[in-house]
């Protein structure tokens, strides 16, 4: 048995089609079985198609590009984006604790791989540290406004697109209760992303949520 792998982006989906066809010397190779496997931008979780093709396997084959057609037009209803996790423990005003910068995929632009991810903190944020993620350097620069920038750098090739990224930190928090923000950007080798949209309800040339939401966290009083 062969298998070819082939793949494809949607603004909203990405799709692996393996093919699957008999080395029995027949020429064209007779197609066996295909599977379709669609990832939803929002969700990083697969749904898979599998085709088992008798004889006539042309005809199933134009049937699975008109699925794949139909689910790329359709689109899913949210996209991936830049994710505060405090990772069961709450955001206490004026204490430390870690929390968790997730970044569901690559640059929505192009579906491209991610080489750097710059996170910015206002002043209000007492102070953030970054811990060591492998593949990745990192640094701090102060910020003229009193905030903080912090840099991921990866090393080698940019993760694949379809790669969650965490990155762990150790944050003192605002001695104030109240949500707080942090955008975050997203560089790509030819495309970036920054996150930074609050969300707001939706208006005539704005949906809501918004594409490249604003990541926020509570900060509560102890």
């Amino acid at each position: 048995m062969i298998r070819d792998r082939l793949r494809s982006w949607g603004s909203r989906w990405a799709a692996d089609v393996v093919v699957a066809h008999v080395a029995d010397g027949t020429s064209p190779p007779r197609v066996s079985s295909v599977v379709l496997y669609l990832t939803p931008l929002a969700c990083g979780y697969d749904l898979a198609m599998n085709f088992h093709f008798g004889p006539r396997p042309a005809s199933a084959l134009f049937a699975l590009a008109v699925v794949a057609g139909s689910l790329f037009a359709v689109g899913s209803p949210a996209q991936g984006h830049a994710i505060i996790e405090l990772n069961g423990k709450d955001a206490i005003a004026g204490t430390t604790s870690p929390m968790t910068l997730e970044v569901q995929h690559g640059c929505i632009d192009g579906a491209q791989g991610t080489m750097q991810v710059q996170a910015f903190t206002g002043k209000p944020w007492r102070g953030v540290i970054p811990k060591p993620v492998t593949g990745w350097s990192s640094a701090i620069t102060k910020q003229s406004n009193g905030g903080a920038l912090i840099t991921w750098i990866k090393q080698g090739a940019p993760a694949p697109f379809d790669t969650p990224l965490y990155f762990p930190l150790v944050v003192s928090w605002p001695k104030k209760s109240g949500i707080y923000g942090m955008s975050v950007l997203q560089i790509c080798p030819s495309s970036s992303t920054l996150w930074n949209e609050p969300f707001a309800p939706a208006t005539a040339n704005k949906p809501s949520p918004p594409l490249t939401p604003l990541a926020q966290v509570q900060v509560k009083v102890s």
